[in-house]
């Protein structure tokens, strides 16, 4: 998923940054398997539901950078990712990167 806001990257930076201080690895993409049981996959997007209320707040008004515990994903590092995984995935291996 996307978020349409001028603060898209300090926002993934933010789902990083409080998913992984809830137990999960998780950016802007989901990947579930056949292993993941419903309370597992529940429990995620109950976290995942906070995380998106603070990316509210900060629409909202609050400062994102009050939040972040350190810098939001550069533009620079955003692009050179994705133009990797683009030449990569020409090569029939498709890469995609948790903060994409």
């Amino acid at each position: 998923f996307t978020i349409q806001s001028d603060n898209a990257l300090a926002y993934k930076t933010l789902i990083t940054q409080e998913m992984l201080a809830k137990g999960y690895l998780a950016g802007n993409s989901v990947y579930v398997c056949t292993e993941h049981k419903p309370e597992i996959v529940g429990g995620y997007f109950d976290e995942l539901d906070s995380v998106l209320g603070l990316i509210r707040e900060c629409e909202n008004g609050r400062n994102i950078d009050d939040l972040l515990r350190g810098p939001a994903c550069p533009l620079q590092l955003q692009q050179s990712i994705f133009l990797r995984s683009r030449q990569k995935s020409r090569k029939g291996v498709a890469l995609r990167h948790p903060l994409l």
